[in-house]
């Protein structure tokens, strides 16, 4: 699924051309901001039941343009992030008798918990001016990851974060924008340890960027 919206957001606009490329584009070429935002996996599309796991973010990001084709634009996307996260195992069957120390684990992981996380994503942001001030955008990012603990489903410390979200930016004050997005986050470590099942979340992010030049 990732593959299949990485081609898309990559490659879509390279087939989107029309009569609007004359027009001038309202994004600019840089611009740095902060988001606020949560997620849960408890929110649909990820609405399981056996475990608990939220998270409140802070995120900056910096933009800066690759290329301009009319009313399309694509931004290289720098956000590193901070994540508060809660997390507790509901279904402890998820912890079979196979697994050293399984007793142990699953006490362990049916408390509920609080952690950090800190990641830092890097990826591509396309966006097409809908209005003279309001751009819709599509973005995908992914990066590395580091967690205080770990879950019944990743293991703590070196892990990767990936995002897709879509949203839109508003500028409502000379260099200045309002920023809103959806997004889904998929968290990881890429087979490297166990477990590696990873979590899923879906959630809203929210905040003001300045456009630098």
């Amino acid at each position: 699924m990732l593959r299949l919206f990485s081609f898309l957001l990559i490659f879509l606009p390279l087939f989107c051309y029309s009569q609007d490329q004359s027009e001038q584009n309202s994004s600019k070429s840089e611009y740095i901001g902060v988001v606020f935002g949560k997620a849960s996996q408890k929110t649909f599309p990820f609405t399981s039941n056996g475990y608990i796991y939220s998270s409140t973010q802070i995120k900056f990001q910096y933009n800066r343009q690759l290329w301009n084709w009319g009313k399309w634009d694509a931004h290289i996307l720098i956000e590193p992030g901070f994540y508060r996260v809660d997390h507790q195992l509901i279904n402890f069957y998820f912890i079979t008798p196979d697994d050293p120390n399984y007793l142990e684990r699953r006490e362990r992981f049916q408390m509920p918990r609080t952690f950090n996380e800190y990641a830092l994503n890097a990826g591509l942001r396309v966006s097409r001016s809908l209005f003279e001030r309001l751009d819709f955008y599509g973005l995908l990012s992914s990066g590395p990851m580091y967690s205080e603990q770990s879950t019944e489903r990743l293991k703590g410390g070196f892990a990767f974060s990936n995002i897709l979200g879509a949203g839109f930016q508003y500028e409502f004050a000379q260099n200045w924008r309002l920023d809103a997005r959806a997004i889904i986050r998929h968290t990881s470590n890429a087979g490297l340890r166990r477990p590696n099942s990873g979590h899923n979340s879906f959630g809203g992010e929210a905040g003001i960027v300045y456009v630098i030049n």
